[in-house]
């Protein structure tokens, strides 16, 4: 099982084939359902200072939103959204607020009227404020039982940064920051379908240019890259799978446009997707987890201090591939050198699971350790690995020294048989006879 879908901006055929999971979306749409294998939610491109004007209209303006995508509202829609990320006026005064409450409100009843499904919110990455959720707590009500509430999800330079323990919860301020509004909203007595429009690496979170997953800060080639990239969307997948009100995500972006190429969903992600789809036990992995190195001089030491649930090791050589194996078989890859805040060699793990024996694999040689709570940091020491003594032989159960060749090595046509022996011999064989009469008589 997987949560996480295919989200397309132009087209590629190749990859929309490759669709999986619960759901996928596409931008301004054609005619025909891209994703036809899966339920597809759309979404119709407006200028942002066109739709946050209509937002600045209250109800007229979602009206005016909803004729506006009523163009694209074939049958096989699953839900369309309404406007994309509304802008910080609307979210950071009451004013504001009421008046993004008003216009989701007035485009919902639309909507309804007209029996489409909606996704409304579409917040950005970080947003809304956490009070503002008390504000829109009225159109939340207001929404289907079938409609569903968006908020996007990035992070950079890794999606696991700043994520924390909240009340016995593992949330963030950038990924996993929808944790905080399903807690805030269920004190409300609020259960709403949660949908994570838009989520991945986003280098626009530290300023400057865009920049996705193939300008992430890894010492690798393209394809490593990837690879690291796959294993943190993994790892956000398996977050959102504990949560059942998460009906799906859609990271960014299939066939995009300028200025979005390097956060290109392209063939090999979208393939990893679907096998995922179809075996979550599993990820790809290009590293084969092999018996340990006993000829090895490297040695690990384990220790444990208090902070967020991650592994760290430096490893003394620079660009080697690290895996890290569950109990459950799921392995993920990073490499040395991925986090230099470690060291020169350093590398991370996120593994949320205290208590729990983990296997590390660099270079050949694997080591077990376990994983208390906190974070567990490898430190590795160069050394003579421990010698193994062999195990002993077990020895063979003498022969009788009438059958033993070695006490008779020259040939003879002399058997010496002790009595007692052939006394046994001569009971058996009396028995055998007996045996054989039975079974003979007429």
């Amino acid at each position: 099982m997987t949560k996480l879908g295919i989200q397309m901006q132009e087209m590629d055929n190749e990859v929309a084939l490759l669709a999986s999971g619960p759901f996928a979306k596409k931008i301004n749409p054609s005619s025909e359902d891209p994703f036809p294998q899966t339920k597809t939610i759309i979404r119709v491109f407006m200028d942002d200072d066109q739709s946050n004007n209509l937002i600045a209209q209250g109800r007229d303006g979602g009206v005016a939103w909803a004729e506006h995508v009523a163009p694209y509202m074939k049958p096989w829609v699953y839900a369309v959204e309404a406007w994309n990320e509304p802008a910080g006026k609307f979210l950071f005064n009451r004013p504001g607020r009421k008046l993004l409450t008003e216009a989701t409100v007035g485009f919902m009843d639309v909507a309804h009227d007209r029996g489409w499904k909606v996704v409304v919110g579409n917040f950005s990455v970080g947003q809304p404020p956490l009070d503002a959720w008390w504000d829109f707590e009225y159109f939340i009500r207001r929404m289907g039982p079938k409609d569903i509430l968006g908020l996007h999800e990035y992070n950079w330079p890794n999606i696991q940064k700043d994520t924390h323990m909240e009340r016995g919860v593992l949330e963030g301020w950038y990924c996993l920051r929808y944790r905080k509004a399903i807690r805030i909203l269920a004190g409300m007595g609020l259960r709403p379908n949660i949908f994570i429009g838009e989520a991945g690496l986003d280098k626009l979170l530290v300023g400057g240019e865009p920049g996705g997953w193939q300008v992430m800060p890894h010492p690798g080639n393209e394809a490593d890259k990837r690879r690291e990239y796959w294993n943190q969307l993994c790892w956000y997948d398996d977050r959102l799978m504990e949560d059942d009100q998460v009906v799906g995500a859609v990271p960014y972006i299939a066939a995009p446009s300028h200025p979005w190429e390097t956060y290109i969903i392209d063939v090999p992600l979208a393939t990893w997707m679907r096998d995922r789809a179809g075996n979550p036990v599993e990820p790809p992995t290009e590293l084969p987890i092999e018996p340990p190195n006993q000829g090895g001089t490297m040695k690990i030491e384990t220790t444990y201090k208090p902070g967020a649930h991650i592994v760290i090791g430096n490893y003394p050589e620079v660009g080697l591939s690290v895996g890290l194996k569950d109990p459950w078989g799921n392995t993920y890859i990073s490499t040395t050198g991925a986090k230099v805040e470690h060291g020169p060699g350093g590398f991370e793990f996120l593994v949320p699971n205290p208590g729990t024996p983990y296997t590390i694999t660099i270079a050949g040689e694997m080591w077990e350790f376990a994983h208390r709570t906190g974070t567990t940091e490898i430190v590795f020491v160069e050394g003579e690995a421990p010698e193994i003594p062999e195990e002993p032989e077990e020895p063979e159960e003498p022969l009788p020294p009438w059958l033993d060749p070695i006490t008779d090595p020259e040939p003879s046509d002399d058997i010496v048989i002790p009595c007692s022996v052939a006394e046994d011999i001569i009971d058996r064989m009396q028995e055998i006879i007996v045996l054989l009469e039975s079974v003979c008589e007429p």
